[in-house]
């Protein structure tokens, strides 16, 4: 598993991992994940990391997103250093997450609350929650979207929907283990609304 970083022009900090262990358990017993991985995603850029199938890449990002518990090692969030078994409160609003199915991600029935939910659920009024949804709306290109079904999208739809239900959280860097998101991350990264950086799997 590889590194590769491009400059996206975004603001300070860095996220990044540092000696770290993941093992799963399975029906034939416990595989090792990761061993000994580090990474630095710098501030700015468009970080992807690379390698073949089972070379970790998900579980680095799950990791980082405080998704999986490492049996040890640490975890960088904004230039500070984390326990990366107990980095899931660090990392909750500071990385985002992008999976592999959108389906997982999407919860309401229609496009608009879908892309609210987040907003609504950290406080926000329902004012400025649907403000936000149509400003991050023409900006991914999707606000032709907004008043459809969750049911009647496509699959590449639904992937760009699931984007700024992750994003509307604000989060400084967004991970995603699907490399078809890459015209879309580094368009996140140019955005002057949240200005997230992005870490990516290939």
């Amino acid at each position: 598993m590889t590194a590769t970083s491009a400059m996206a022009g975004c603001l300070g900090g860095a996220v990044g991992l540092r000696d770290v262990h993941v093992s799963h358990r399975t029906a034939y017993g416990q595989v090792r994940a990761l061993c000994g991985a580090s990474f630095t995603a710098p501030a700015g850029q468009v970080t992807l990391l690379a390698g073949p199938n089972g070379a970790g890449k998900s579980s680095a990002l799950a990791t980082l997103a405080g998704l999986q518990r490492a049996a040890r090692g640490q975890v960088l969030l904004e230039d500070h250093w984390h326990d990366a078994g107990r980095v899931a409160a660090a990392a909750r609003g500071v990385v985002g997450w992008l999976g592999s199915d959108p389906d997982d991600q999407l919860i309401a029935p229609r496009v608009h609350d879908d892309i609210a939910f987040g907003l609504l659920n950290r406080g926000e009024s329902a004012t400025n929650a649907s403000a936000r949804v149509a400003t991050m709306a023409e900006q991914l290109g999707i606000a032709p979207l907004l008043s459809r079904s969750i049911d009647g999208l496509s699959h590449g739809e639904r992937q760009r929907v699931a984007l700024p239900g992750c994003w509307c959280s604000s989060p400084a860097y967004c991970c995603s283990t699907n490399p078809r998101w890459g015209s879309i991350a580094v368009g996140i990264a140019h955005c002057s609304h949240c200005s997230p950086r992005s870490v990516r799997a290939a």
